[in-house]
C-alpha cells in the first residue's frame, strides 16, 4: 500500500508538457500552422469524396484520413489562404 502512494506521489510531481493542438496532426499534412478544425457543415459527403465547400475541392474517400477526435479537421497549402487547396483531410470515423 506505501508503495503505490509512493508511486502516485511521484507520478505527480513529475512535470507534464501541455499538449498543443497541431500535435496530433502528422509533419506530412501539418507546416505548424496550417491544419485547423473546421465546421461540419464545410465539409459535404458526395459520392466521390468529401466535397471542401469553399474551395470546390472533392477529397477522395481513399486519401481522406481519419480523425482521431471525431470532428473534421482541414490542412491547407498555404497558411495565409483558407480558401487554398487542401493538403490533407481528417474526417469523423462514419461506421464505414
Amino acid at each position: 500500500m506505501i508503495a503505490r502512494a509512493l508511486i502516485a506521489a511521484t507520478l505527480l510531481t513529475i512535470p507534464h508538457a501541455p499538449i498543443a493542438a497541431h500535435d496530433w496532426y502528422p509533419k506530412s499534412c501539418c507546416g505548424g500552422e496550417d491544419c485547423e478544425p473546421v465546421a461540419k457543415e464545410t465539409i459535404a459527403l458526395t459520392s466521390g469524396g468529401w466535397l471542401v465547400k469553399n474551395t470546390g475541392e472533392v477529397i477522395p474517400f481513399s486519401t481522406a484520413k481519419a480523425s482521431p477526435d471525431g470532428q473534421y479537421h482541414r490542412c491547407r497549402m498555404r497558411v495565409s489562404q483558407p480558401n487554398s487547396s487542401t493538403r490533407c483531410l481528417f474526417v469523423p470515423d462514419m461506421g464505414y
